[in-house]
């Protein structure tokens, strides 16, 4: 769910920016330990470049067109798809989710109106990490649980 500017106080949209910054910096680590992990292994520049092209461009083309049908939902916001669970599964970690929905939130507030600028930071939070990590683990319980229950979640 998008929250559009005013649906906050500004002194929450400060906690939530902050919150943000913090989870952008765990992102950037865990981008640089997976870098170099991959430069430990056998160096495969091909894998490196489309693994980069798929996070750069792919991913977030495809996120943002399926996070463009929004459902309209009482008080004046509305419900989308949550593609930062198919991101960090993808991607094999929660914070690829913050990592290609960055980008893809500032893109809709600044752009379609969905989300504000203000609450760049909530929606962050809410869209990229909560549902990222969220989806991602309950992703990882289901796939120790074999194929009945796996289908059930």
């Amino acid at each position: 769910m998008h929250i559009p500017d005013g649906f906050i106080p500004l002194g929450q949209c400060a906690i939530y920016g902050i919150i943000m910054l913090v989870a952008w910096i765990f992102t950037l680590k865990w981008v640089v330990e997976t870098l170099i992990s991959w430069d430990k292994e056998k160096p495969n520049t091909w894998r490196m470049i489309t693994y980069l092209f798929l996070i750069v461009f792919i991913l977030p083309l495809f996120i943002f067109t399926i996070q463009a049908f929004n459902m309209p939902v009482p008080f004046g916001t509305s419900v989308s798809l949550l593609g930062a669970v198919l991101v960090a599964i993808i991607l094999r970690s929660p914070w690829g989710a913050v990592l290609v929905m960055s980008p893809v939130l500032i893109t809709q507030s600044l752009f379609f109106g969905d989300g504000g600028i203000l609450t760049l930071g909530a929606n962050v939070l809410n869209i990229g990490v909560i549902g990222g990590f969220t989806g991602f683990y309950i992703y990882k319980f289901a796939r120790s649980l074999g194929k009945i229950p796996q289908a059930l979640i």
